[in-house]
């Protein structure tokens, strides 16, 4: 028993001792996976342990040996000494390993025998899970690259939307009373009203001027024209009045008056017709005159030099509306008058108003109507208002009324001075103020889009359909979508990423 009990105190001892010190163990790497092995018997481990006791007694005996010999050299000595120790100590353990290793062979026949007398297999050893592995690195990189795109979806992709508003034009108007500026009248006003500095003043005009009848009656028509008589005759020829004339084509004429050709000389006449027509007004030609006896036609005859003329008699008389058209015309002639006559006092304004006062008009016309008259004149006098102001003093203040009444969502554009009109409404010349209105139309557009659509409608939509949800608004000109990057058709999910800009 006590034997036994010393062998299997041996065969679990990890160290060997050889000489003083321990035998050196090689560092042995990472443990692999192996299989169970057998288990060993009793026996085979005392076996084992007593060859490996008696193998260190031989080691140390070895040691002891060698340490007598080389007593001459201390330092020789215990170089040896560690060194044989060390390689002793080796040799003890590569020879105690070998001895394990073929225990463990030998065990492994016995239970291969065993196994197979009692019809068990033994398990192969199963392949590394690799495929697994594979499986789940590829998961977790697909995981990485998806909650990557995410992230670069959310706090990456934009959209620009840059919109141009359509112009809308809103119209409305202004009363302005303009003061006669001077000294003293800086930093006047007119609680309720606009205002600004000019020049309200009354001048008194006259005017007379002939103006022409339009009425027409008719009295007749004639053919106007002159010819010359000539005379190559050897004695002289008076023709009197009515004497004929014809024409090559047979049209006959007559002259108005008596006249003598004396001999080899020429005479001018004016002619008629007894049916005047417009067929009559013939051009320049030769007549015949047919009272005259046959061998003297070729010697005395008639010429025209000019086409006689077709004339229908009238006669003017004065129509209603001649009377009234020149009262208009003197009016506008007095105040033309005006602009021309006092330009020269109205410097430093550029809008002159001019109108004449009704109530102080006083007209008169050498004519009534029905009048047979081809001509009448036209006589007036009146007072003048006159209203001169700078054009850049109404423009401001129609343009400060203009941005009051511009809704919040909007802004102006632009105040269109080509449509300003300045109407004269009433007029104060002992106080020297006149009352304007002033019709005014600007051009506004939008200067936010909150009220008009929310971005979060927008959210997920393509850019055809975001475009069309905008044209539907009717509210822009122009409409441009920005997508970064640029392969991205589709709006972002933050309202945030979603930018609008008004053109």
């Amino acid at each position: 028993m006590s034997s036994e009990k010393n062998d299997s105190l041996t065969s679990t001892n990890i160290e060997l001792e050889t000489g003083n010190g321990p035998i050196a163990e090689p560092k042995s790497g990472p443990e692999k996976e192996t299989e169970p092995l057998p288990k060993r018997s009793k026996l085979t481990v005392r076996i084992t342990g007593r060859n490996l006791k008696t193998e260190e007694t031989a080691a140390v005996k070895r040691d002891k040996d060698e340490e007598m010999t080389e007593k001459i050299s201390p330092e020789h000595k215990k170089k040896g000494k560690r060194a044989k120790r060390s390689k002793g100590g080796a040799d003890a353990f590569r020879k105690a390993s070998h001895r394990v290793g073929e225990v463990e062979k030998t065990n492994a026949k016995a239970n291969a025998k065993t196994d197979k007398i009692s019809g068990k297999k033994k398990p192969e050893n199963q392949p590394r899970p690799v495929g697994l592995y594979r499986k789940i690195f590829v998961f977790f990189v697909v995981l990485t690259l998806a909650l990557v795109a995410m992230a670069f979806y959310f706090f990456f992709v934009t959209l620009t939307i840059e919109v141009t508003p359509k112009a809308e034009r809103i119209s409305d108007k202004l009363n302005v009373t303009i003061y006669n500026g001077g000294q003293g009248t800086e930093g006047i006003s007119f609680p309720g009203q606009e205002s600004a500095s000019g020049l309200v003043e009354q001048i008194p005009i006259k005017d007379k001027k002939t103006y022409p009848a339009t009425g027409e009656e008719m009295l007749g028509q004639e053919i106007i024209g002159q010819v010359e008589i000539i005379n190559n005759y050897s004695q002289g020829k008076t023709l009197v009045a009515t004497t004929r004339l014809l024409s090559p084509e047979g049209k006959l004429f007559r002259i108005k008056n008596q006249v003598e050709i004396p001999a080899g000389g020429s005479q001018k006449v004016d002619i008629y017709s007894d049916e005047p027509s417009q067929d009559m007004a013939i051009g320049p030609t030769e007549f015949t005159i047919p009272g005259l006896w046959a061998g003297l036609q070729d010697k005395i005859y008639a010429k025209s030099d000019k086409a006689f003329v077709y004339q229908i008699n009238v006669r003017k008389f004065v129509q209603a509306v001649d009377i009234e058209r020149a009262f208009l015309d003197s009016k506008e002639t007095l105040v033309r008058e005006v602009n021309d006559q006092f330009g020269e006092n109205y410097k430093g304004f550029d809008k002159i108003i001019a109108e004449i006062d009704k109530d102080s008009l006083h007209s008169s016309s050498s004519a009534v109507a029905k009048d047979k008259v081809n001509e009448f004149t036209v006589a007036i006098n009146a007072q003048v208002d006159v209203i001169a102001f700078k054009s850049s003093d109404l423009e401001k203040l129609v343009k400060d009324k203009l941005i009051s009444i511009v809704p919040s969502n909007k802004k102006l554009i632009e105040l269109e001075k080509d449509k300003l009109e300045y109407n004269l409404v009433s007029a104060n010349f002992l106080a020297g103020t006149a009352t304007l209105e002033v019709p005014f139309v600007g051009a506004v557009t939008l200067s936010n889009t909150d009220n008009i659509f929310n971005k979060e409608k927008l959210i997920g939509l393509t850019a055809t359909q975001i475009t069309n949800y905008l044209r539907s608004l009717d509210k822009f000109s122009d409409i441009k979508l920005i997508f970064t990057p640029p392969f991205i058709n589709k709006a972002p999910s933050l309202v945030d990423r979603i930018k609008i800009i008004i053109k």
